[in-house]
């Protein structure tokens, strides 16, 4: 696990390879192990090609590891960040092709993968990565990030020059980019409590879209898709049992690929499902001794501590629980609200968890992200196919019906999302993202000015709405809801905070219920076999090679969640408060600051969610942090350098 950051500009050298150097720097949390920047020869003497990494150590320990890598045979060059779980395999095959290495690392495994299988190498990676390969021979940069979306690769071109890295604050770093808030970002945050890809908040950055690869050349830069989750056509001819056991054989082969790692390593355990058989199956698989950890908090309420423990004692699992105290969470808040790379209503649970398994000697960590969104474990997974039925016959009821049943719901945040169904007053494509969105349309229109409104331009995210809707119209409406999971929440939210949080404390996850074999599997099964009246997540249960251990699925589902609804109030409403009252510069003529407070005054009175005050708390924190950081001043007006000669071309849909 590492940080990767490159620039292919024109202009002086020196100021390119110090631009580099500011990325890399602001990268160090992510790898604290080792670092280097390289100045890379082209053939193009008016251009600069600079690679920069900073190293968090996990495979290979030693020097043969080091970054940017060089294959001497070729000329190529490769920054990596991530794992790529079957780099054994790959080997094994490269050196039947005559392939020689000079490490025990995956990276070279990729490197030379490349060698010999060009841009369709990455169709045999099995793991998580963002990567950026120089193509010495065809001249050009190639970049690709793993099919979920588990590690993050940002990028900026504007026809002169094409920047990237791994977090949104490096790019800025450089001080080669204005900085200027993305209206349409902004208003996606609103909308779901995360940046939607591929947009970031910072106008002209974008996000690599997951599955995607990204070519610079001399004819511009050309983005492809190389992977997609099966879009229909349940498996056929397989029995009950058969999927079980096939769903289960790469279970625990997902499990087994994510043990190869030559520092220590644990696995989070909350006393839930997912995290309870990640646990059971590595004990299974493991040579060495499983070591899991649950955090813990004097609210019952929301403290899994004592059921993690139990189940630890059945599995056989060596089990440590850490106790976070309100005090201790709310000294550190702010730092978790700071590790933020873009705004977020999540991840800081992640951040508290991930610093107390650092400081426990723990430098790679499995967790159960994932289960929920693959196995069905939500609520709505039995709601939405309800409310697509209902959206396809509501245009059959007057609308003066419908206008009278609504005006008799409450204005909770509940009977506000179902009002705006029943009208069709909700803006968004499909119900599922009804289900996910913090703020209404209308609420938005409220939140920002019109002048802000009028200039939003949805581009590449409605483009890209608008397709993943159309591709999951053949899925059956429980796997349909998975997909949009997989597609917005996942990327956009979990898996992002998971990164950035857990990366702040130089930590390292591992998914394996994100495994892509193992969705490949799990997505072919028919949706109703994954729900049943009796057990939550039946495919999964039924997929293990023994059962959980009493208690796991007989008690009440419960996230690890923050009890923000009694710290809002409380001990942090001065804080919130100050913060509402003083909104960054950069979101003047943007946000509606009475209305932002009128937001917070309707929290308190209990007329909506503390997830709705939170997130304006957390936009103004991250806005005046990545606007106004030391380098800020030098990032406003980007360096002067001489063009690239290639073409600007539209961005992504």
């Amino acid at each position: 696990m590492c940080g990767i950051a490159g620039a292919w500009l024109g202009g002086r050298r020196a100021a390119a390879v110090s631009a580099v150097g500011r990325a890399a720097s602001a990268l160090t949390h992510r790898g604290p192990d080792d670092s280097d920047v390289v100045e890379i020869r082209t053939l193009a003497a008016d251009r600069t090609l600079v690679f920069g990494h900073r190293r968090l150590s996990i495979i290979d320990l030693s020097a043969a590891g080091h970054q940017p890598m060089l294959d001497p045979e070729t000329g190529n060059w490769i920054i990596f960040n991530g794992e790529v779980y079957n780099f054994a395999e790959l080997r094994r095959e490269l050196e039947t092709r005559g392939c020689r290495f000079n490490s025990d690392s995956d990276t070279e495994v990729i490197l030379k993968s490349y060698r010999v299988w060009g841009r369709d190498c990455v169709t045999r990676w099995r793991g998580m990565f963002a990567a950026a390969i120089w193509d010495d021979a065809r001249q050009e940069l190639f970049l690709v990030r793993d099919r979920l979306g588990v590690k993050p690769l940002y990028y900026y071109y504007d026809g002169n020059k094409f920047l990237f890295a791994s977090e949104l604050r490096a790019l800025l770093a450089t001080g080669l980019l204005g900085r200027k808030i993305n209206l349409a970002a902004l208003n996606t945050y609103l909308m779901f409590g995360a940046v939607q890809d591929p947009l970031t908040l910072v106008e002209g950055v974008m996000s690599l879209p997951a599955a995607h690869t990204l070519t610079v050349n001399e004819a511009g830069v050309e983005i492809r898709e190389y992977w997609e989750l099966p879009l229909g056509g349940a498996a056929e001819g397989y029995g009950a049992a058969e999927v079980r056991e096939r769903v289960g054989a790469r279970l625990e082969e997902a499990v087994r690929l994510r043990l190869v790692s030559d520092v220590p390593l644990g696995v989070f355990l909350s006393g839930g499902v997912d995290s309870s058989a990640i646990a059971m199956l590595m004990r299974r698989v493991s040579p060495e001794h499983v070591k899991s950890f649950t955090i813990g908090f004097v609210n019952e309420k929301f403290n899994e501590a004592a059921q993690a423990q139990r189940t630890a004692a059945s599995l056989g699992v060596e089990h440590r629980s850490i106790l976070l105290t309100e005090d201790e969470m709310l000294a550190s808040c702010d730092a978790a609200v700071g590790a933020l790379d873009q705004p977020s209503i999540d991840g800081l649970n992640t951040f508290y968890v991930s610093r107390a398994v650092k400081e426990a000697g723990i430098t790679v960590a499995l967790s159960g992200l994932g289960g929920d969104e693959a196995f069905c474990g939500y609520g709505h997974f039995r709601t939405l196919p309800r409310l697509e039925r209902f959206a396809r016959y509501r245009g059959r009821v007057p609308f003066i019906l419908r206008q009278a049943g609504a005006s008799l719901l409450g204005r909770d945040g509940g009977s506000t999302k179902l009002r705006a169904l029943i009208l069709d007053d909700y803006g968004f494509a499909q119900p599922y993202f009804l289900t996910r969105a913090l703020f209404l349309p209308e609420q938005i229109a409220a939140l920002l000015e019109r002048a802000a409104v009028r200039a939003i331009d949805y581009g590449p995210w409605a483009a890209r709405v608008r397709e993943t809707v159309r591709r999951a119209e053949g899925l059956d409406p429980i796997n349909r809801v998975s997909y949009f999971e997989f597609k917005t929440y996942i990327a956009n939210t979990l898996l992002r905070d998971a990164d950035v949080m857990s990366m702040a404390h130089s930590l390292e996850i591992r998914e394996p219920l994100l495994d892509h074999r193992l969705l490949e599997e799990v997505m072919r099964v028919p949706g109703p076999a994954k729900l049943s009246a009796r057990t939550p997540k039946p495919l999964l249960l039924g997929s293990l090679p023994e059962p959980l251990p009493p208690g796991v699925t007989a008690g009440p589902k419960r996230g690890f969640t923050l009890p923000f609804e009694d710290w809002l109030p409380g001990r942090l409403r001065s804080q919130v408060e100050e913060t509402l009252a003083r909104p960054p510069r950069e979101l003047d003529g943007i946000i509606n600051p009475e209305a932002a407070r009128a937001v917070w005054r309707s929290f308190l009175s209990g007329r909506c969610s503390w997830t709705r005050p939170w997130s304006l708390y957390v936009l103004y924190r991250v806005v005046d942090r990545l606007f106004n950081s030391p380098n800020a001043s030098a990032a406003r007006a980007p360096a002067e350098g001489a063009p690239l000669g290639v073409p600007a071309v539209p961005q992504p849909a």
